[in-house]
C-alpha cells in the first residue's frame, strides 16, 4: 500500500492561500489563515507542555519508587 505524504497533499493549497487569506473557521465566523496557523502552533505548544509535566511527574515517581527499600514477605 502506498505511503500518502500529508505535506505533499496540502502543499497546493498553501500556494493558492496567503496569510491573510479569510477561510471558514470553526467558530462559526470566517478566520484569516494567519490565525488559524497561529493558534494551531500556540496549541500545540500548550499540549506540548503538559506532555512534558507528566513525563517529569512520572520520572520523579519512578525515581521515588527506586528509593524505597525493597518490602519483603515474612
Amino acid at each position: 500500500m502506498p505511503q500518502l505524504d500529508p505535506a505533499a497533499f496540502r502543499a497546493p493549497i498553501r500556494e493558492q492561500l496567503g496569510l491573510d487569506d479569510v477561510v471558514p473557521g470553526n467558530r462559526g465566523c470566517p478566520q484569516p489563515l494567519r490565525w488559524i496557523y497561529l493558534h494551531t502552533l500556540r496549541e500545540l505548544a500548550q499540549h506540548c507542555g503538559h506532555a512534558d509535566i507528566l513525563r517529569e511527574q512520572l520520572l520523579a515517581r519512578r525515581s521515588d519508587e527506586s528509593l524505597l527499600p525493597e518490602m519483603t514477605t515474612a
